[in-house]
C-alpha cells in the first residue's frame, strides 16, 4: 500500500513539475519572431549544464507555477554558452546564470549575473510591461541594420513612454537608461536639440529637476525645437 501511495506522489509531483516549467525557446531568431509578433520582450538565460548555479536557479525559481505565469509578459529564450558561443560573446557574458531582458532589437535593458535566490528576479519581472507595442513598432529600421538619427528618437520616446509606466524603482530607471542612450546616439546629428532637450526632459521625469532650467535655456530656440522646448520648460516649473 505505502508503495502505491509513494508511486503516486512521484506521479503527481512529476505532473506538477512538468506544467510549472515555462516553454523554453533556443533559437534567437524564433524568439525575436514570437516577441515581435506578441508584442513582448525577451528574456535571455545563459547557462551550461556543468553550472551548479545554473541547476539551482532551475529547480528554484525558473520551474516554479510564479514564473509560468511570467509568460503572459514575456518571450524566455535559454542558451547554452558551450554551443551559442558566438550569441555568448555578442551579449559579453563573463560568468553564469547570466539572465537579459532585452528587446526584439537585442537592446539590453537589465541584466545580473550570478543566482542568489528568486526574489530579485521576481520583483523585476513582475514590472516588465505587458505590451512593448510602442518599441516594436519602431523597432524594424533596427532589426535590418538601416537605423538613423530619428529611429533613435522614436526608440527613446517609447522606453520614455513605457519607463513612466513602471512602478519597480531599478527597472524604472533602466528603462530611463535606454532612452537615454538612445538619445545620445542622436544627440551628434540633425536632432542634436531634440536629443539634449528629452534627455533633459527625462532627468525632469525622474525628479531631479535642479539646474534643469538653465540647461534648456542653453538652447537656442528654434522653428523645430520650440515646441518641445516650451513643454520641457512647462513641466520643469509645474514639477
Amino acid at each position: 500500500m505505502k508503495k502505491i501511495i509513494l508511486f503516486f506522489i512521484v506521479i503527481v509531483l512529476s505532473i506538477t513539475s512538468v506544467f510549472a516549467k515555462i516553454n523554453w525557446v533556443t533559437d534567437m531568431q524564433m524568439a525575436k519572431a514570437m516577441a515581435l509578433a506578441e508584442n513582448k520582450l525577451l528574456v535571455i538565460d545563459f547557462w551550461a549544464i556543468w553550472c551548479g548555479p545554473c541547476s539551482k536557479m532551475d529547480s528554484e525559481f525558473w520551474s516554479t507555477d510564479k514564473v509560468k505565469d511570467f509568460e503572459n509578459n514575456m518571450i524566455f529564450l535559454k542558451v547554452d554558452i558551450d554551443t551559442e558561443t558566438q550569441l555568448a560573446q555578442k551579449y559579453g557574458v563573463r560568468g553564469i546564470p547570466y539572465v537579459v531582458v532585452a528587446d526584439v532589437a537585442e537592446n539590453k535593458i537589465w541584466e545580473n549575473v550570478g543566482y542568489n535566490g528568486p526574489s530579485s528576479f521576481s520583483e523585476i519581472f513582475n514590472s516588465i510591461p505587458a505590451n512593448v507595442e510602442s518599441v516594436n513598432k519602431v523597432a524594424s529600421p533596427f532589426l535590418k541594420d538601416t537605423d538613423s538619427d530619428v529611429d533613435y528618437i522614436n526608440m527613446g520616446k517609447a522606453y520614455t513612454d513605457l519607463a513612466q509606466d513602471i512602478e519597480n524603482s531599478e527597472l524604472k530607471s533602466k528603462f530611463f537608461n535606454m532612452s537615454n542612450r538612445m538619445y545620445k546616439k542622436a544627440r551628434k546629428g540633425d536632432y542634436s536639440d531634440e536629443a539634449e532637450l528629452r534627455i533633459l526632459l527625462n532627468k525632469a521625469y525622474r525628479g531631479h529637476t535642479k539646474k534643469l532650467m538653465k540647461k534648456v535655456n542653453k538652447i537656442k530656440v528654434t522653428p523645430e525645437n520650440k515646441e518641445l522646448r516650451n513643454f520641457v520648460i512647462n513641466y520643469i516649473q509645474n514639477n
